[in-house]
C-alpha cells in the first residue's frame, strides 16, 4: 500500500502494488489452487474492487492467464490493461526472464549452447587465470558469508552511485543485503567471489529454489577498479557448472534480457505486467494511509503549499 497525492484530483489516494516486490522476488501474482482458479480469482476480484483504492499493478505475474481471469473478473469502473515495461533507456525488456535448462549438465551447455567464440574465451579465461593461481573463487561459508555480502554490496554501491545517486544506490543495497542474509539462514544462498590475492574483483549472489530445482541470480558486485575485463563472466561460467553439478535444473539471470545473458545460449520466458486504474475520484483512498498522509500535509506545509494542505486536510476530516 502506498499513499500518492494526485495533482489531477487534489486529493490523496491508495495504490496498491504486488508484495512479493518488496522481498526481490522474481515472480508475484496468485497462489491458487489450479482446479480452483476461475472460482477463486472471481471472488478475489470482487473483495478487491470493493475496498477503497485509485491504482493496483501486479509487475513479474508469471502466468498471464491468471492475470487475465482476475482482470476480466474485476467489472465496470475499472480500466484494465497488460504494459510492456523496459529499462535502460529503452533497451532492455525488464518482462523477459533469461535461464539455461541444465538438464544435460555443463558439459553439453557448453558444447551445444555456447557459441564457440565464447566457448573459447572461457576456457582461456579459466587457464590464464585460475589455473594459474593468478584468479581465484571461493564459496562462501557460515563464518565468511556476513563478510562476503558486505565486500560484495560495498562494490555494489561504488558502481551504481553514479546512476541512482549514493542514497538510493545504500538504500537499495540495503534490501539486497535483507534478501541475501535471509536466503543464508534459510540455507538457500550460494555466493561466489573472485579474488586476485586478497583483492575481491566481484561476487554474485544467487537465491536456491532446491523444490523447482533453480538457481536465481539476484546481484553483482563488481569492484569498480578490476581491470581484468572477464569477472561476469567466469562468475557465471562457475555459478552455471556449479548449478550443473548440483543436479538442479535451471540457471536464472533473472529479469530482463541484456545481451551478457544471451551468451550462455538462454532460453526465455516471459513475466506479465497487469495494471488497473478505478475510474473518478470516489472510494480512492483506504484510511490505513492516514499517517502517511499526515505527514504528506506536513511536508506541504513546510513547503508553503497551503492548497495542498487544505484540500488534503479537508479530504481526511471528512473520512473521520
Amino acid at each position: 500500500y502506498r499513499v500518492h497525492w494526485s495533482t489531477s484530483y487534489n486529493q490523496f489516494q491508495t495504490e496498491i502494488e504486488a508484495a512479493g516486490r518488496l522481498a526481490w522476488g522474481e515472480h508475484t501474482g496468485f497462489v491458487c489452487a489450479p482446479g480452483q482458479e476461475e472460482t477463486a480469482l472471481q471472488a478475489l476480484a470482487e473483495g478487491v474492487a470493493a475496498k477503497p483504492w485509485k491504482s493496483l499493478s501486479i509487475r513479474y505475474e508469471p502466468t498471464g492467464r491468471r492475470a487475465r481471469l482476475f482482470a476480466d473478473a474485476l467489472g465496470d469502473g475499472f480500466s484494465t490493461g497488460f504494459e510492456d515495461y523496459r529499462i535502460n533507456k529503452n533497451t532492455v525488456d525488464n518482462l523477459s526472464e533469461l535461464f539455461v535448462p541444465l538438464d544435460g549438465g555443463f558439459d553439453q551447455v557448453m558444447a551445444d549452447r555456447i557459441s564457440k567464440n565464447t566457448r573459447q574465451k572461457i576456457r582461456r579465461q579459466r587457464r590464464r587465470l585460475l589455473k594459474t593461481g593468478q584468479y581465484r573463487i571461493t564459496t562462501s561459508t557460515s563464518e565468511t558469508m556476513e563478510r562476503d555480502i558486505a565486500m560484495l554490496l560495498r562494490n555494489w554501491v561504488a558502481q551504481w552511485t553514479a546512476k541512482k545517486g549514493r542514497d538510493a544506490a545504500i538504500e537499495m543495497s540495503d534490501s539486497y543485503a535483507r534478501a541475501l542474509l535471509t536466503a543464508e539462514s534459510l540455507g538457500k544462498l550460494y555466493l561466489p567471489m573472485l579474488w586476485e590475492g586478497e583483492t575481491l574483483l566481484g561476487g554474485l549472489g544467487h537465491v536456491i529454489d532446491t523444490r523447482q530445482g533453480r538457481v536465481h541470480f539476484l546481484v553483482a558486485g563488481r569492484n569498480p577498479d578490476a581491470g581484468e575485463p572477464s569477472v561476469g563472466l567466469l562468475l557465471h561460467a562457475h555459478a552455471i557448472e556449479w548449478a550443473a553439478d548440483q543436479g538442479h535444473q535451471a540457471y536464472h539471470f533473472g529479469h530482463g534480457d541484456q545481451g551478457y545473458k544471451k551468451s550462455f545460449g538462454s532460453e526465455t520466458g516471459r513475466t506479465h505486467y497487469l495494471t488497473v486504474r478505478r475510474a473518478g475520484s470516489e472510494d480512492v483512498f483506504d484510511p490505513m494511509g492516514l499517517q502517511p498522509s499526515l505527514q504528506r500535509l506536513a511536508s506541504f506545509a513546510k513547503a508553503k503549499q497551503y492548497d495542498r494542505v487544505e484540500k488534503g486536510a479537508a479530504q481526511l476530516a471528512a473520512l473521520a
